[in-house]
């Protein structure tokens, strides 16, 4: 069921020069309007305030 998402997930995992399966999430997250939550703080850093920060919200914000 990710297939619809790879193309967006390679493109968040180049752009953030991160692995791809976090960009899957990403990918998912941001097609539906959703939030990621992760501890993450290296992918939570590499998002920063572009546009993919509004779909991450760090664990510990959470907890």
């Amino acid at each position: 069921m990710t297939r619809p998402y790879l193309a967006a997930a390679a493109a968040i995992a180049v752009e953030l020069d991160h692995p791809a399966y976090d960009g899957v999430y990403l990918a998912v997250a941001e097609a539906h309007g959703l939030k990621l939550v992760t501890a993450d703080d290296r992918l939570l850093r590499k998002a920063g305030q572009g546009r993919l920060a509004p779909h991450l919200i760090a664990l510990a914000a959470v907890a």
